[in-house]
């Protein structure tokens, strides 16, 4: 992928603002920086861009050395447990430069950074001043390159294995939730997915519960059945889907419920094919669906969120976010009602603003099909 020219970018934003260093510590912006998908857990970790060499390096852990061969970073500074990483730190601080002599440099650094990671910084470096740039790295990270998008293409095309494996009759009534998302699971894994961040398999009144992690409850006869899944694929990159299925013959209630969030769900998507949409216009046009039938205060999150590197990164699509979809930005529009110890339904497409217009992914059916 072009790291080159996203750093060129991130620089461009930041040295109008006088950072002298850039510190990237969280694992997407790693990823999306330097090639490198290190994950160092408690482990001091972190990429440095020099705002004045143009020079970088990675400070790691010695036993993730090995996930660095392909970074895009200038060096590599490893460090052993033995020896702890303020060396180490030290050395990538002096490759790059600081561009400052006898002043303490300004850093630039995300909002994650700990506070044992910014001692460490103090000790290395004379009196820094740090300034976040959190918002900077979300708002360039939203718009993905052609990469990027077919990276999220990608991990759409696996995931859609695993729904139409559900819809095609790989769960069974009296099969648990945890059994069924195993289920699911492996059909993932064996498409293609590097990890399954997410596969909730929620019955019954369990399904009127947003987020609920899968139990151990029994799929019964008549259940709503609502599958929550986020996976990513060897690049790194999210697809995020959402079906409610039926187990055997739904209620008139479920129909109408599921029948009315998929208006609002078609709805939202639709807004979002328009030029010129902003994220509120998404959210407002399903949550106005909704709100028609009486049921808007069943409604009670966000129409949607970005995907890439992230599960969840800008844009939100919410009430009063303005922001104008722009090409490359990828993101959900999954309006739901839930019906708290009856059901929940949640229906949810992943939607890429494309070179040529909106891309929708999965190209599944909507329809509350019974298992």
């Amino acid at each position: 992928m072009n790291f080159r020219s996203r750093m060129k970018k991130i620089e461009a934003a930041r040295s109008a603002k006088g950072c002298d260093l850039l510190l990237f510590t969280s694992q997407p912006s790693l990823q999306y920086f330097f090639n490198y998908g290190g994950q160092s857990f408690e482990r001091f970790s972190c990429g440095i861009i020099s705002m004045h060499s143009g020079k970088s390096a990675l400070v790691i852990p010695k036993l993730d050395e090995p996930k660095s061969r392909e970074s895009s970073a200038g060096g590599v500074h490893a460090w052993r447990d033995s020896e702890g990483y303020l060396e180490a730190l030290q050395k990538a601080l002096n490759e790059v430069g600081t561009g400052k002599r006898g002043a303490g440099p300004k850093i630039g650094c995300e909002a994650n950074l700990a506070y044992w990671q910014m001692k460490a910084l103090e000790k290395a470096l004379p009196t820094p001043t740090l300034e976040s740039i959190t918002e900077d790295i979300s708002k360039l990270r939203a718009c993905k390159d052609e990469e990027e998008v077919s990276a999220i293409l990608g991990a759409g095309g696996i995931l859609s294995n695993g729904f139409r494996a559900v819809a095609e009759g790989l769960l069974e009534i009296g099969m648990s939730e945890r059994e069924a998302s195993f289920e699911i699971k492996k059909v993932l894994f064996d498409s293609g997915a590097a990890h399954v961040d997410f596969c909730a398999v929620q019955s019954g009144p369990n399904s009127a519960v947003p987020h609920l992690e899968t139990t151990s409850r029994t799929i019964q006869r008549s259940d709503a059945v609502l599958i929550d899944i986020s996976m990513r694929n060897e690049a790194g990159y999210f697809a995020d889907f959402t079906r409610t299925f039926v187990a055997g013959d739904s209620s008139q209630e479920l129909r109408k419920v599921h029948a009315l969030v998929e208006e609002a769900q078609k709805a939202g998507v639709r807004k979002a094919r328009e030029p010129g949409a902003t994220a509120e216009g998404v959210d407002g046009a399903a949550r106005k669906v909704i709100a028609r039938s009486g049921m808007e205060d069943l409604f009670f999150h966000r129409t949607g969120h970005g995907i890439g590197l992230e599960v969840h990164e800008l844009p939100w699509i919410t009430s009063g976010n303005q922001a104008h979809l722009r090409k490359g930005m990828a993101f959900t529009v999954e309006p739901g009602i839930y019906i708290e110890g009856k059901f929940g339904v949640r229906i949810e497409d992943n939607v890429i603003i494309g070179p040529h217009g909106p891309i929708v992914i999965p190209e599944l059916s909507k329809d509350l099909i019974s298992i």
